[in-house]
C-alpha cells in the first residue's frame, strides 16, 4: 500500500486520537507505572491538535512518538535518580 492511497477522513482522525487518549488514560489509571501513560496521554493530545490542524497523518504520528518518548525518558531518567537519593539516604 502506498502512503498516498492511505486517505483517511478528518473526523477519523480525530476520532483515532480520542481513542488513543481514552485507552492510555485507562491504561494508566490502572498500572500506575511512574506516570508513563500519562506522558503516552499528552502525546495523544498533540496527535489530536495536529489532526484538529489538518496536518498530515504522519506528522501527527511523528509529533505522538516523539512528544511521548521524550517525556517517558525524561521521567525515567527523573524517578531513577529521586530513586538513587532515596537509597543513599537510607543508608545514611
Amino acid at each position: 500500500m502506498i502512503l498516498t492511497e492511505f486517505s483517511i477522513d478528518y473526523h477519523t482522525h480525530i476520532l483515532i486520537w480520542l481513542i488513543v487518549i481514552a485507552i492510555v488514560v485507562i491504561i494508566e489509571a490502572t498500572i500506575k507505572k511512574h506516570l508513563i501513560g500519562l506522558w503516552f496521554a499528552i502525546g495523544g493530545i498533540v496527535g489530536l491538535l495536529f489532526a484538529l490542524l489538518q496536518l498530515n497523518f504522519i506528522v501527527q504520528l511523528v509529533g505522538f512518538l516523539v512528544i511521548s518518548i521524550v517525556f517517558t525518558i525524561i521521567n525515567e531518567l527523573y524517578f531513577r535518580k529521586k530513586n538513587n537519593n532515596d537509597n543513599e539516604n537510607e543508608c545514611s
